[in-house]
């Protein structure tokens, strides 16, 4: 019996006017990366840039918790460390260790061929990216049930993707291809590069875990409905 279709259009738009529609709510769950972000622009041509750097990495956990529980089940974003953060944070590091080891080749072809044809270049680093996301990207639902403190496991999210993997591959790589190319295009403006960049990371986030949300609450609801939309 086949699965119905995952609707990659609601998902993304659901996602996008739960961030765009509650920035309140946006902000308790994200202050404290939003803050090491701003540390990290500020000290740009200081080498203390490297402190506000690493803090990131360790605050997008129980920021991106928060946000998933918000909009999943409906509690007010909280800061935490716990048993979902630690399960969150074993889970991505398993997914970034997957991402890297795919992309590196792509990453290496890329400098290599770029001096010929940058065309053939940047197409190696498309393929890089759409190579790793259609390999995680089922693995990555897994971050949602583990912010719920949720178990699921290999079996788990196979048989939640089954017959929608191909949509969820486009779900997720539509939204990393936006950020990439909106975060790339900062480069060309100058000196306000820096913090529109940090305005693109800041919307991103939420959207980017929103996103995720939606696509773990239809596959295992049948429908985008959160909690949050009695709140709005």
């Amino acid at each position: 019996m086949s699965r119905p279709a995952l609707p990659i259009g609601e998902c993304f738009s659901r996602a996008a006017c739960v961030t765009v529609l509650q920035p309140v709510m946006a902000a308790r769950a994200f202050w404290p990366l939003i803050c090491a972000e701003i540390a990290t622009l500020l000290l740009t041509d200081s080498e203390w840039r490297v402190a506000p750097m690493l803090a990131s990495l360790l605050l997008v956990i129980p920021c991106a918790c928060a946000w998933h529980r918000y909009l999943i089940e409906g509690q007010t974003p909280r800061l935490s460390l716990g048993l979902p953060e630690w399960k969150y944070m074993k889970r991505a590091l398993v997914i970034t260790l997957v991402i890297t080891v795919i992309t590196v080749p792509f990453a290496v072809a890329f400098v290599l061929l770029r001096n010929y044809s940058m065309l053939v270049g940047w197409t190696m680093l498309v393929l890089g990216l759409a190579t790793s996301i259609w390999a995680t990207g089922p693995g990555m639902l897994s971050l949602s049930a583990a912010a719920l403190n949720r178990d699921l496991n290999r079996s788990g999210v196979s048989n939640l993707v089954a017959g929608n993997k191909g949509r969820l591959f486009a779900l997720l790589f539509g939204v990393s291809v936006s950020e990439v190319a909106l975060s790339l295009g900062t480069d060309s403006l100058g000196a306000a590069g820096p913090a529109l960049r940090l305005v693109v990371s800041v919307i991103f986030w939420p959207l980017a875990v929103a996103v995720l949300s939606m696509a773990y609450v239809w596959l295992t609801t049948g429908s985008t409905s959160v909690t949050t939309d009695a709140q709005a």
